[in-house]
């Protein structure tokens, strides 16, 4: 029987890290000694192997799967070593001993949590989908409270990282990874079979950003890609977008909220269209008296200042261009703020008032150009 050898060699003298290093190896394409591979291998690697020797001269011939992707392939097996493998992200993510290793070590340390991942976005067929997608939230509830170390300041304006070392990435890095995981792993089939499901879903993203509002933009792409089954669920989350519209703090959210918003607002919802128009009419665009005496922007001098006054104006127009674009196909959006700026006194109009009117007009004269 042909040995199978690792395609890179991992040396250590500590047990946690061997262990690493023989994961490593599992989760890597295998590779051996160049042999008459026919011969050696059932009939699906030997046509592999072949394949392999076709292509290449060289004494070592390597085969597009892993181990661990062989050992995924059965039924009788998947669930348990899926569920190895969701603990060891968590390990690894909340490990807080700091690293002091050879460049091998560290590679692996950063290699392995992308390997399973990978491993587990391309799975051909998940046995019990359900219990992988409970696994997956309860790891991101986890990770969310080792990994995320904020703090804010009395208005919730000031969003500090306390920590910022190799681990504390590597752990963030995992978190983000399980977080736009999810929309491989749910399928319809495990939504069917329990309803609860997506409330659990949906209720975890909601407490993972509100935790780490820098955690909202990728809880928005796991959620856009995700398939409804009731018009609740619909609701539930056009609702929690518009409340971090308008308690957002941070203004480079405001143009992947807003598009977030033009694209899942439900058409032909004409109150949810009115809420939806009512919340962006309410922002606050340009620089005011207010902005300019807070604290918070006057920290870091003028040069701070300047720089916080150009992110800002650049966020804001980034979501007035997202919802120009999003008038140009929404027609009952344009039609509720149209509707909405000539029941407001002439007084009342606000800067958003004004930029949502031009693009409307401009949108409508386009329109009618074709």
């Amino acid at each position: 029987m042909e040995v199978m050898i690792a395609s890179s060699d991992m040396k250590s003298n500590s047990g946690d890290e061997v262990k690493d290093g023989l994961l490593w190896k599992m989760l890597l394409p295998m590779t051996g000694q160049r042999s008459d591979a026919s011969e050696t291998l059932e009939p699906p690697f030997s046509q592999l192997s072949q394949q392999s020797l076709d292509k290449d001269t060289s004494n070592v011939k390597v085969f597009d799967v892993s181990l661990v992707k062989l050992l995924l392939r059965i039924d009788a097996v998947q669930p348990t070593l899926l569920s190895s493998l969701i603990a060891k992200l968590q390990e690894i993510a909340t490990d807080e001993e700091e690293f002091d290793m050879n460049l091998d070590a560290f590679s692996c340390r950063q290699e392995v949590p992308r390997l399973i991942i990978s491993h587990i976005k391309w799975l051909e067929m998940i046995v019990d989908p359900i219990s992988l997608i409970r696994a997956t939230l309860e790891s991101i509830t986890m990770l969310s409270t080792a990994v995320t170390d904020v703090e804010f300041d009395g208005n919730g304006m000031d969003v500090k990282q306390r920590k910022d070392s190799s681990n504390d990435s590597i752990g963030r890095s995992i978190l983000l990874d399980m977080i736009g995981m999810l929309s491989d792993i749910v399928d319809d089939g495990a939504i069917a079979e329990d309803p609860e499901l997506m409330e659990s879903i949906l209720g975890t993203l909601r407490d993972v950003r509100v935790q780490d509002p820098t955690l909202l933009i990728p809880c928005l792409d796991a959620v856009s890609s995700l398939q409804f089954t009731t018009e609740e669920q619909v609701e539930t989350i056009i609702n929690d977008a518009l409340e971090a519209l308008e308690s957002v703090s941070e203004s480079w959210l405001l143009p992947a909220l807003s598009k977030f918003l033009v694209h899942n607002v439900t058409r032909g919802d004409s109150k949810l269209c009115m809420k939806t128009i009512d919340s962006f009419r309410r922002l606050k665009l340009g620089l005011d008296d207010e902005y300019l005496a807070n604290d918070n922007v006057n920290d870091n001098g003028e040069d701070g200042l300047r720089g916080q006054i150009h992110e800002r104006t650049d966020s804001e127009a980034l979501m007035l261009e997202a919802l120009s674009q999003g008038f140009t196909y929404r027609s009952d959006l344009s039609n509720a703020l149209i509707n909405a700026i000539k029941h407001t006194e002439p007084a009342q109009h606000g800067a958003a008032d004004i930029y949502g009117y031009y693009f409307v007009v401009q949108v409508q004269s386009i329109i009618n150009q074709k």
